[in-house]
């Protein structure tokens, strides 16, 4: 079924465009601000509409040409439509609309880094297998997509998509990572192009491996960590959801302990290696959740405390575990804007002020992106 004639008001979280029509709330994929569209609906709930723009009748000023010949098609990008400073725009509308959501009063403007590239910038990416074919997933289903180039992925994961896709025929599994140093390729689980990566990041070393997170976006790499990391300098930090070291490999020149605490044992065994690779003592791994790890009493009123959680942000009982060691400094990392907002204004209330965020556009054409909060606490014992 198509609806006529809707007028988009503003860019909501996933890059949904929100419209009204005959007193109907209206989500529509694909449109932009000030532009009046007729769409298909995909989806009706009780409250409201979730739709595909269609046709564009009253484009937008900032509508581009699409560079990927999947897109639409393909469910990885959704803003690639927009011209790319308006993206970076319209995530930090999103961001600020959903601090207000939280009842969090921003009282410091939100900065935002662009991303240096805004094509073949991933390093990292996970793809489906079917039918001896590598693709994605399609938009707004599970069927699958053979695609032969990704304009996000790095030149070197398309070489080997290409050459996956002409030779896969005899292999059966059902997903494939694909990973790049920006020289070497390495895949997972096969093992045809498994080859050691190796990266620098502001002069440190990082081992990679395929099915192991590591940050996306080769570009900003450097620009991330010393946002995050450089300004910091204390006795001891706590690096929460580790991984192998993005945070805690730098944390250990500024801080004379530091804590790294991570569920994943590849990426615990990870994060080891790129210790012994770059010289490093002073960081004790330890492989547990949030909830469960051991913390050595010398750690309360610990300098400093990062967070970098995965999409669904922080247990109830990882919060309350955070607010109780009353750390000076929260950094809070996250690309997931609506559980970082609702994670940030639990910290909020237990005494912690936001000092700055930054938005660091690590996903162009993707309606993601990284946000970084600072937070120091006002109320001692």
């Amino acid at each position: 079924m198509i609806i006529s004639n809707i007028r988009i008001e503003k860019i909501i979280n996933r890059g949904l465009g929100l419209g009204f029509k005959d007193d109907k709330t209206i989500m529509v994929y694909y449109s932009i601000p000030s532009e009046v569209v007729d769409a298909e609906i995909l989806m009706t709930k009780k409250s409201y509409i979730v739709a595909k723009a269609l046709n564009i009748k009253q484009p937008s000023p900032f509508r581009v040409d699409p560079i990927c010949q999947y897109y639409m098609r393909c469910g990885g990008c959704q803003m690639m439509h927009i011209d790319y400073q308006r993206q970076v725009e319209f995530k930090r509308d999103v961001l600020i609309e959903l601090f207000e959501r939280a009842k969090v009063n921003l009282s410091v403007p939100v900065k935002t880094i662009l991303s240096n590239s805004h094509t073949n910038y991933r390093l990292r990416a996970q793809f489906l297998v079917k039918n001896a074919k590598v693709g994605f997933t399609e938009f707004n289903s599970n069927k699958f997509i053979k695609v032969d180039n990704c304009r996000i992925c790095h030149d070197r994961i398309n070489y080997a998509l290409s050459e996956l896709n002409n030779n896969i025929s005899s292999i059966e599994l059902n997903r494939l990572f694909i990973a790049t140093d920006g020289k070497n390729i390495s895949t997972y689980p096969i093992k045809d192009m498994h080859n050691r990566l190796d990266i620098s990041i502001n002069r440190f070393k990082y081992h990679l491996i395929p099915q192991v997170f590591f940050q996306a976006n080769i570009s900003t790499l450097e620009e991330f960590q010393s946002v995050v990391v450089e300004p910091e300098r204390g006795i001891f930090a706590i690096d929460f959801f580790s991984g192998s070291g993005f945070f805690s490999i730098p944390l250990s020149k500024r801080f004379e302990n530091v804590l790294a605490i991570e569920e994943s044992q590849d990426s615990i065994s990870l994060l080891k290696r790129n210790m012994s690779v770059n010289n490093i003592s002073n960081i004790i791994p330890v492989n547990s959740t949030v909830e469960n790890a051991t913390i050595p009493d010398i750690y309360k009123h610990t300098d400093l405390v990062i967070l970098d959680p995965p999409r669904s942000g922080l247990s109830n009982r990882a919060i309350q575990r955070v607010i109780n060691l009353q750390p000076k400094k929260i950094i809070y990392v996250s690309c997931d804007p609506a559980t970082l907002t609702r994670d940030v204004s639990s910290l909020h209330r237990a005494f912690y002020d936001i000092q700055e965020v930054i938005l660091l556009d690590q996903f162009p054409h993707t309606f993601h992106f990284e946000t970084i909060v600072k937070m120091t606490r006002t109320l001692d014992e």
